[in-house]
Protein backbone atom coordinates (compact mmCIF):
# COMPACT_ATOMS: atom_id res chain seq x y z
CA UNK A 1 0.00 0.00 0.00
CA UNK A 2 0.99 3.20 -0.97
CA UNK A 3 0.98 6.34 1.79
CA UNK A 4 2.56 9.30 2.94
CA UNK A 5 4.67 8.70 5.90
CA UNK A 6 4.99 12.30 7.79
CA UNK A 7 7.01 11.24 10.80
CA UNK A 8 7.45 8.02 13.87
CA UNK A 9 7.61 7.69 17.68
CA UNK A 10 9.47 4.90 19.29
CA UNK A 11 8.68 4.71 23.37
CA UNK A 12 10.37 2.58 25.20
CA UNK A 13 10.85 2.17 28.87
CA UNK A 14 8.67 0.90 32.23
CA UNK A 15 5.42 1.77 33.03
CA UNK A 16 5.00 4.10 36.05
CA UNK A 17 2.06 1.98 37.68
CA UNK A 18 3.41 -1.56 37.34
CA UNK A 19 7.00 -1.49 36.52
CA UNK A 20 6.04 -3.76 33.21
CA UNK A 21 8.17 -2.85 29.97
CA UNK A 22 6.65 -1.42 27.28
CA UNK A 23 7.66 -1.17 23.67
CA UNK A 24 5.33 1.08 21.36
CA UNK A 25 6.17 1.93 17.55
CA UNK A 26 3.91 4.01 15.96
CA UNK A 27 3.83 5.52 11.88
CA UNK A 28 2.21 8.54 11.09
CA UNK A 29 0.81 8.36 8.10
CA UNK A 30 -2.01 10.50 5.82
CA UNK A 31 -5.33 9.08 5.59
CA UNK A 32 -7.43 10.81 2.90
CA UNK A 33 -10.50 12.78 5.23
CA UNK A 34 -13.78 11.70 4.84
CA UNK A 35 -16.11 13.38 3.12
CA UNK A 36 -19.79 12.35 3.44
CA UNK A 37 -23.41 13.44 2.01
CA UNK A 38 -26.81 12.71 3.65
CA UNK A 39 -30.58 13.71 2.69
CA UNK A 40 -29.53 16.42 5.89
CA UNK A 41 -26.60 17.87 4.53
CA UNK A 42 -23.21 17.27 3.19
CA UNK A 43 -19.45 17.55 4.35
CA UNK A 44 -16.76 18.38 1.54
CA UNK A 45 -13.07 17.78 2.76
CA UNK A 46 -9.89 17.76 0.90
CA UNK A 47 -6.59 16.59 1.56
CA UNK A 48 -5.13 14.28 4.50
CA UNK A 49 -5.50 13.81 8.83
CA UNK A 50 -2.71 12.22 10.45
CA UNK A 51 -3.76 8.36 12.17
CA UNK A 52 -0.66 5.99 13.64
CA UNK A 53 -0.50 2.34 12.57
CA UNK A 54 2.25 0.36 14.58
CA UNK A 55 5.42 -1.45 13.56
CA UNK A 56 7.16 -4.24 14.28
CA UNK A 57 9.83 -4.16 16.96
CA UNK A 58 12.80 -5.11 15.19
CA UNK A 59 16.00 -2.94 15.01
CA UNK A 60 16.10 -3.31 11.26
CA UNK A 61 12.91 -1.32 10.30
CA UNK A 62 13.24 0.57 13.21
CA UNK A 63 16.91 2.00 11.43
CA UNK A 64 15.04 1.70 8.59
CA UNK A 65 12.52 4.47 9.33
CA UNK A 66 15.07 6.52 11.55
CA UNK A 67 17.06 6.97 8.09
CA UNK A 68 13.56 8.79 6.04
CA UNK A 69 13.78 12.12 5.43
CA UNK A 70 9.66 12.80 6.64
CA UNK A 71 7.54 13.80 4.83
CA UNK A 72 7.96 10.67 2.29
CA UNK A 73 5.71 8.40 0.19
CA UNK A 74 6.05 5.00 0.99
CA UNK A 75 5.19 1.28 -0.10
CA UNK A 76 4.25 -0.54 3.24
CA UNK A 77 4.13 -4.10 4.05
CA UNK A 78 1.66 -5.00 6.67
CA UNK A 79 -0.43 -8.24 8.42
CA UNK A 80 -3.08 -8.64 10.53
CA UNK A 81 -2.28 -7.23 14.23
CA UNK A 82 -2.38 -10.52 16.18
CA UNK A 83 -4.09 -9.16 18.99
CA UNK A 84 -6.86 -7.38 16.84
CA UNK A 85 -6.97 -8.91 12.94
CA UNK A 86 -9.09 -6.01 11.97
CA UNK A 87 -6.10 -3.40 12.17
CA UNK A 88 -2.50 -3.87 10.88
CA UNK A 89 0.75 -3.84 11.51
CA UNK A 90 3.58 -2.71 9.74
CA UNK A 91 6.63 -5.40 9.03
CA UNK A 92 8.40 -3.33 6.17
CA UNK A 93 8.16 -0.90 3.53
CA UNK A 94 10.37 0.80 0.93
CA UNK A 95 10.69 4.46 0.54
CA UNK A 96 9.46 5.39 -2.73
CA UNK A 97 10.73 9.40 -2.71
CA UNK A 98 10.44 12.25 -0.07
CA UNK A 99 9.48 15.83 -0.62
CA UNK A 100 12.94 17.13 -0.40
CA UNK A 101 14.01 14.57 -3.25
CA UNK A 102 12.54 17.35 -5.77
CA UNK A 103 13.20 20.23 -3.86
CA UNK A 104 14.62 22.81 -6.70
CA UNK A 105 18.27 24.04 -5.16
CA UNK A 106 19.12 26.80 -7.82
CA UNK A 107 15.48 28.44 -8.07
CA UNK A 108 15.63 32.36 -8.74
Amino acid sequence: MKIVAFGYSNSVGLAKSNNEPYDIKNLFVGKPIRQWKTDKGVGEASGHESIEIPFQSNDELLNKIKNIAFPALVELKTEPLPEDPTKNIIIGLDVICTLWDSVPHNKK
